[in-house]
């Protein structure tokens, strides 16, 4: 995904976006597993995921 929207930060092994307003955080590790926190970013991934269902691996 950050490949994608902000493709200068390929290089980092870690990506973090936050809200102008600090109300949400976005990181992509290193293992590019994506981690929210806020309720709006939680609400915006869990509806991606329902559209995109069948672009996860689950364990």
């Amino acid at each position: 995904m950050i490949k994608n929207v902000i493709p200068e930060l390929m290089h980092l092994r870690e990506h973090y976006v936050v809200s102008k307003k600090y109300e949400w955080l976005l990181c992509v590790n290193h293992y590019d597993i994506v981690f929210g926190s806020g309720l709006e970013i939680i609400d915006k991934m869990k509806k991606f995921e329902q559209k995109n269902s069948g672009k996860f691996i689950r364990s």
